[in-house]
């Protein structure tokens, strides 16, 4: 009887799982804006990743440690006229905005394709990297899901626009603790 009213009580403790549009990104950091939309982009071994030459080396750091997690090919080809195709993750150069910083980005992650636009390589590469976040942890880690157990690399469809709060990038490590 008492394993009955334990039951109970964690059972109307227990709260219910947030719907995927609810559930926290963990980002980190966190960017400057973040707007949340319905669905999820979902990477299949037909993804394909679309990026200009001058962007090859950022779209190989994307694909690398999905290859290794995936096992999907992911393909990096150059962008032709017309529309990308559906499914494929998008280097665009943004040339226009002259007041953007280095490192600055919009990450668009709609269900048809994920956009990762900046002026400059580190603004691509800092995109890659908030993407990968978005995705499964085997994603960024390149390692493969457990024997067995297979995985969703899904992510969330989200509007992101982030740049650098300062002008440097730095790493503190108190070594005398």
């Amino acid at each position: 009887m008492r394993f009955l009213k334990s039951l109970s009580i964690l059972g109307a403790l227990a709260q219910p799982a947030l719907p995927a549009e609810e559930a926290p990104l963990g980002l980190i950091p966190w960017p400057v804006e973040v707007r949340r939309g319905a669905g999820e982009f979902l990477l299949t071994e037909k993804t394909c990743l679309v990026a200009p030459s001058e962007r090859y080396q950022e779209a190989l750091q994307l694909a690398t440690p999905l290859r290794k997690a995936t096992g999907f090919p992911l393909p990096i080809v150059v962008p032709s006229q017309g529309e990308p195709p559906k499914g494929s993750i998008v280097f665009i150069q943004n040339q226009g905005d002259p007041t953007a910083r280095d490192g600055a980005y919009r990450l668009s992650v709609t269900a048809d394709r994920i956009l990762i636009a900046s002026q400059t390589a580190s603004g691509h590469f800092y995109g890659g990297r908030t993407l990968l976040q978005l995705l499964p942890p085997q994603a960024a880690t390149g390692r493969r899901a457990p024997v067995g157990k297979t995985l969703r690399y899904s992510a969330p469809c989200v509007e992101i626009v982030d740049a650098p709060r300062f002008s440097w990038r730095a790493l503190m490590l108190d070594e005398s603790r």
